[in-house]
């Protein structure tokens, strides 16, 4: 992934974009191993079950990642990812308070009932988030990132979102090229 992503885009000088993968482990919702950040018992935005201990211990993960740049000089950082990558970057930035200059959300959704829109205290630092989403996308539909971004919004979360007409669930040049536009601009 990141040959082929620095083969399309390069973020400015001074900009950490953090993608990181996550673990293989056992995953429910599919019986096998598989790259997943956290366990789900169904995708579906009226879903009412988070694994909120999957989650945070991942959050953990991501802080201590973002805290070693930070030691190491690293003053700007981004941070987000694909599907449910995605999903826990939303709960990264905006319900465990990893400090990052912005998010963004690639494919992914919260569930309506979400820990991030529980008990949510946007009155610190809120970084700005960016959302892209195939217009074809069957297995997240687009209207469930609306619905997402909308929520965020109106609890202070300055947002972007863009659709990508012929995307499925997947990546391509466009979204990446889009998303890097955004990191380079956003905050200037």
């Amino acid at each position: 992934m990141e040959k082929w992503l620095a083969s399309l885009v390069q973020p400015d000088l001074g900009t950490v974009v953090v993608l990181p993968s996550a673990p293989m482990r056992e995953y429910m919702l599919e019986g096998k191993r598989s790259s997943v950040w956290h366990q789900r018992k169904e995708v579906d935005i009226k879903a009412v079950d988070e694994d909120l201990v999957g989650i945070d211990e991942m959050c953990e993960g991501l802080h201590e990642i973002v805290e070693n740049m930070r030691t190491n000089g690293a003053e700007d950082i981004s941070l987000g990812g694909f599907s449910m990558g995605g999903h826990l970057a939303l709960h990264a930035a905006y319900r465990n308070n990893v400090q990052v200059e912005r998010c963004f959300a690639l494919s992914s959704f919260l569930i309506e009932t979400s820990a991030v829109f529980v008990n949510s205290d946007r009155s610190g630092w809120c970084p700005p988030l960016y959302l892209a989403h195939g217009k074809e996308d069957r297995i997240v539909p687009v209207e469930w990132a609306r619905e997402t971004r909308d929520r965020l919004e109106q609890e202070g979360v300055k947002s972007k979102m863009i659709t990508f007409k012929g995307l499925e669930h997947d990546l391509n040049k466009d979204v990446m090229t889009s998303l890097f536009d955004w990191i380079n601009t956003e905050g200037d």
